[in-house]
């Protein structure tokens, strides 16, 4: 009987095959190198990747560059949850980069803790890393604690220095309503935004609100509770956002801290966007600084 082709086993996994596509409609190509995450975040529908975490071979990874850069491709994101896991993976696939002179843009997605060495963010800013995708969530260690990322503030900001010393954009998402959530710890978070978000290479503007994902442990919980049933499971994913162990009682009380966060966020992104127009116009010397 011939064996049929395993789809959990990322080794043997074959390039697709892009001929079958019209790929002049796109402008980035995205890749998945791995799949699944070592995490164990309360929130997180990794599930709908499979049992267990498993990755590609560094050398099919860069044939896939190599196929997609002969239709014209040069930037590529990493559909990856979480791409730099393995540090030395990421450096073999970074001196692969720059050894075959791929001379590509890319970006990634990956937990601020992955890689804590200057030196490889430095190798990754010259193999072509443009962006790292990291999950902040929140800025107040107690609500981390209990998320099951396995991560505190601490890392956060070291992951922020190693973006500004390296050259790599940091770009970090928040997600509000996790377990413990209330307006203090939502204030914790705009106050570190406030202090962090004109740093060098650093990006801390996209805020969304939680979702209850089925087959995450957050969603389980909700179950236990109650709080979440089987037969109107879509409308208490909605009509609960933000209330499931967290101070807020209602959805609409929870949207309304919530607005008023993704508010803040926006003029953050508002003020950093014109500073850096404004520093673009001196640097060409179009308008004159004032002494």
């Amino acid at each position: 009987m011939k064996k049929m082709f395993d789809p959990f086993n990322m080794e043997k996994m074959p390039v697709p095959d892009y001929g079958l596509i019209d790929l002049k409609k796109y402008e980035a190509a995205i890749i998945q190198s791995s799949r699944g995450c070592p995490g164990a975040c309360l929130f997180c529908n990794k599930t709908m990747y499979g049992p267990g975490f498993r990755q590609r071979k560094i050398d099919d990874v860069i044939k896939e560059i190599e196929i997609l850069k002969d239709f014209g491709f040069k930037s590529f994101y990493f559909q990856d949850l979480e791409f730099l896991f393995n540090e030395k993976r990421v450096e073999e696939f970074c001196k692969k980069v720059i050894k075959k002179r791929l001379n590509i843009k890319w970006s990634c997605t990956a937990r601020v803790n992955s890689v804590k060495s200057l030196k490889v963010y430095k190798l990754m800013k010259n193999a072509g890393c443009d962006t790292i995708n990291f999950g902040l969530e929140s800025a107040a260690n107690s609500i981390l604690a209990t998320s099951g990322k396995g991560i505190t503030m601490q890392d956060v900001e070291e992951s922020m220095t190693l973006c500004s010393r390296s050259g790599v954009k940091g770009a970090y998402n928040i997600i509000f309503g996790l377990p413990g959530e209330n307006k203090k710890t939502m204030k914790e978070t705009r106050k570190f935004i406030e202090k962090n978000y004109n740093k060098e290479n650093i990006f801390i503007d996209r805020g969304f609100r939680i979702i209850y994902f089925p087959g995450t442990k957050l969603f389980d919980i909700a179950l236990k509770q109650g709080k979440i049933k089987m037969k109107t499971i879509f409308d208490d994913i909605y009509l609960k956002s933000g209330t499931i162990n967290t101070s807020f009682k209602s959805k609409k009380e929870f949207d309304n801290a919530f607005q008023f966060m993704r508010i803040k966020l926006f003029a953050f992104k508002k003020v950093k966007k014109i500073k850096s127009r404004i520093g673009a116009l001196l640097d060409k010397g179009k308008i004159k600084k004032e002494n």
